[in-house]
């Protein structure tokens, strides 16, 4: 439904279980048949394929944030099935350029972060790419392992860690890193689940991060709509505050099979 002034939106999101690029036409129909005002969270790593779901959106007025994940691990074990950082660049400038993403309304997600994997010069060209389009916002997070995403590193031979969660100091280093190549372009930092405990103080000039949940009121409220509050939390740590659904929860996982992700329902 498209979005009449002054009602509350209730945030339709595709997809935190699977990639809404390998579910178009079940995205335009879920937003074409729900019956109250809704606005789209979309979350795709194929901006490319994506492009009908944001042509829909833009025809129907139905209000629109985006989160273009481009991680720059592709071409690599733990992306082996996305396009390449660059493809996912030149997508990202070609939509603005033709009017179906807006940079107010488009956030640049490296969503995880990997040590040894996630390298300073691609994420400082991402993020450089990114402040040329004027894009001001980045969500990032820290790799967790989950028992699954350990056996998918052990069986490739990659280097892991053993407990779910990476130790705060080597979290701390991951997102201090960003935060200075993040600061050379102006763009504002958020996180959502992750603990961030630097050690002493940060220099003054750096962009400090916002704790923000991926479905915000504040963000929607930025962008000039009214969304309704939350009413329960996907995880204890979840700073969501907006009330989300997800439109695929059916589908578990995707064929970008990516070895980090926290869906066990892929083999790779």
């Amino acid at each position: 439904m498209a979005h009449q002034v002054g009602n509350p939106l209730t945030i339709l999101v595709a997809s935190e279980h699977t990639d809404p690029c390998f579910h178009v036409s079940a995205v335009i129909n879920q937003l074409s048949h729900h019956k109250e005002p809704v606005g789209l969270l979309l979350i795709t790593k194929d901006l490319r394929r994506c492009k009908p779901i944001l042509k829909h959106t833009k025809d129907h007025n139905i209000p629109t944030l985006t989160h273009a994940t481009i991680t720059g691990l592709s071409q690599t074990p733990l992306e082996p099935n996305t396009p390449s950082t660059e493809q996912s660049l030149q997508s990202l400038a070609q939509l603005i350029n033709d009017g179906y993403l807006h940079p107010s309304r488009t956030v640049i997600r490296i969503d995880p972060l990997v040590p040894k994997y996630s390298k300073p010069d691609t994420i400082d060209h991402i993020l450089s790419t990114s402040h040329k389009l004027k894009i001001t916002q980045a969500r990032i997070s820290i790799i967790d392992y989950y028992p699954h995403v350990l056996e998918r590193f052990k069986e490739a031979g990659l280097e892991y860690h053993d407990n779910f969660q990476l130790p705060q100091d080597q979290i701390n280093n991951l997102i201090s890193n960003f935060l200075g190549l993040a600061t050379q372009y102006n763009i504002q930092t958020y996180l959502c689940a992750e603990h961030y405990n630097p050690v002493g103080t940060l220099p003054k000039n750096v962009l400090k991060p916002s704790n923000r949940g991926c479905a915000s009121i504040e963000e929607w409220q930025k962008l000039g709509y009214t969304v309704k509050p939350a009413i329960y939390k996907q995880r204890t740590t979840c700073t969501c505050n907006a009330l989300k659904i997800e439109i695929l929860r059916s589908h578990k996982g995707c064929d970008h099979k990516c070895l980090y992700c926290y869906q066990n329902k892929h083999k790779v």
